[in-house]
């Protein structure tokens, strides 16, 4: 009786345990396959990559990278290279376009590929898929011919970075860029010949409105003139106060532009007439 109820406990609890764990052993994945493995990638760009951004950002057809203001200050032509280390493949995105010679590859930018493209129409697969394997994906849009390139060997060799650059890219043909000294030199500069407008600007304005004033002035000096000549031609009694003195009058007004001009007193006409200008 008693073996009887030591092999009933065995069966009910002891040897379903043990055949359970076996079992779900089996269906456990095994996490060494599907590790990232660290592996070291070489940031840097060449050529008129950075001319290339709405090229690689165009949220109109899904194309979308994270584009990276450090790009600017390394160079793949000069060695100057960043080394990183990346859980995912080294990517290498190549561009295509017409110079004046001919269809030549004219920019690259070589990154790690994790985090850097969230979609595009160029490749296949899932970027999140690609980011783990070897390929090589090619396409065409916008008058350019694009090529990604995904290794998941390491790709941190300055050198056969340069070599392999200058055996397919026409050297002649970089990114124009400014360092930040130059950026500040040229914002000066542009500051400086803000002033220096805006100062000749100012100086021809006032010219141009002491010549304007000096034009509108002459006739009501022209006026004075002609009343100081009435004047002393009627002292020497060459004239009389009469009709022809007050039709000349209003013959020099009619050419007025101020009716207030046109209405000066004596002491006023006196001020706008010097000694040469005084009737003899």
């Amino acid at each position: 009786m008693r073996f009887k109820l030591v092999c009933l406990f065995l069966s009910l609890f002891a040897l379903p345990s043990v055949s359970l764990t076996w079992d779900m052993s089996k269906w456990m994945p095994d996490t060494r396959t599907h590790s990232m493995v660290k592996r070291q990638c070489a940031m840097c760009i060449a050529g008129d990559f950075l001319d290339k951004k709405d090229l690689m950002v165009d949220v109109s057809i899904g194309q979308m990278i994270v584009w990276n203001d450090e790009w600017d200050l390394t160079d793949c032509w000069t060695g100057d290279v960043v080394i990183k280390e990346c859980a995912s493949a080294c990517v290498s995105i190549y561009t295509k376009s017409k110079t004046r010679e001919g269809w030549f590859w004219t920019s690259v930018l070589m990154d790690c590929s994790e985090a850097l493209i969230w979609s595009s129409p160029d490749l296949s697969l899932k970027p999140t898929t690609m980011v783990l394997l070897d390929g090589v994906y090619v396409a065409s849009r916008k008058g350019h011919d694009i090529k990604y390139i995904f290794s998941t060997n390491n790709n941190n060799s300055t050198l056969d970075i340069r070599e392999h650059i200058f055996s397919f890219m026409v050297p002649g043909i970089r990114q124009k860029r400014t360092t930040f000294g130059t950026k500040v030199l040229l914002a000066s500069i542009a500051v400086i010949m803000i002033f220096v407008v805006l100062a000749l600007l100012k100086i021809v304005y006032k010219e141009e409105r002491s010549r304007k004033n000096k034009d509108d002035r002459e006739p009501v000096v022209s006026y004075c003139r002609d009343i100081k000549e009435h004047i002393a031609r009627m002292e020497r009694g060459q004239i009389k106060h009469g009709k022809e003195f007050n039709k000349n009058v209003e013959n020099v007004q009619d050419n007025f532009t101020d009716k207030d001009d046109a209405h000066m007193t004596d002491n006023e006409c006196n001020m706008n007439i010097t000694d040469n200008q005084q009737p003899k």
